[in-house]
């Protein structure tokens, strides 16, 4: 990752396991100095049923648009956002999903365990024993306003940290709830699936 512009290749002297930390903040300082107005982006969310000024506001500017390849991808136009500790103003990582296929993403340091870990301890999360909501994708996250719910990165990383949530978890549906479970994210004790509205 270098600081001066997109890249999909770490910089040689980043040694993530010895300095976490460092990685952490400079991966967020490179997020904020590409985070610039862009039309593509902003379309692009619109387009998603995102509202912008509440996730940018959320977000205090931290999201851009940059070319990556995720994983063993091609290079692709692709959103990043960053990955916060539970306080909510620590950096941990940044996440990436592709424009093309929303449902690809991944981390940058390999270090995020959950999208919205600060909504898993907010106690207002579970006002009137409302579950906090786990969702699939980050644009999932980008698109119900960021609050209360969030986002499995990493299965293994994420399962201690839920295990701490003060209420209930709730997955999208069936499927993805057997999923969450197989995966060993979530205790399936904590984990519940939202009743289905009846059409009207």
């Amino acid at each position: 990752m270098t600081p001066e512009h997109c890249s999909d290749s770490a910089s040689p002297e980043i040694d993530v396991a010895r300095i976490v930390n460092f990685d952490s903040f400079r991966a967020y300082r490179w997020l904020v100095k590409i985070a610039e107005p862009n039309p593509k982006l902003y379309g692009y969310l619109r387009d998603s049923d995102v509202d912008l000024n509440h996730v940018i506001n959320l977000l205090d500017g931290a999201i851009a648009l940059c070319e990556w390849r995720i994983g063993s991808g091609p290079k692709e136009d692709c959103i990043f956002l960053p990955v916060m500790d539970e306080d909510g103003v620590t950096p941990l990582d940044v996440v990436m999903f592709s424009m093309r296929e929303p449902t690809r993403f991944g981390t940058m340091l390999g270090l995020g365990a959950v999208l919205g870990a600060g909504e898993v301890f907010n106690p207002a999360t579970y006002w009137g024993g409302e579950p906090c909501r786990l969702l699939r994708t980050p644009l999932e996250w980008l698109q119900e306003g960021i609050e209360s719910c969030a986002v499995i990165l990493d299965p293994s990383l994420a399962n201690p940290i839920l295990a701490w949530a003060p209420g209930n978890l709730a997955a999208m549906d069936e499927e993805h709830a057997d999923k969450l479970v197989d995966l060993g994210a979530v205790d399936p004790e904590r984990l519940v699936v939202p009743l289905r509205r009846a059409a009207a």
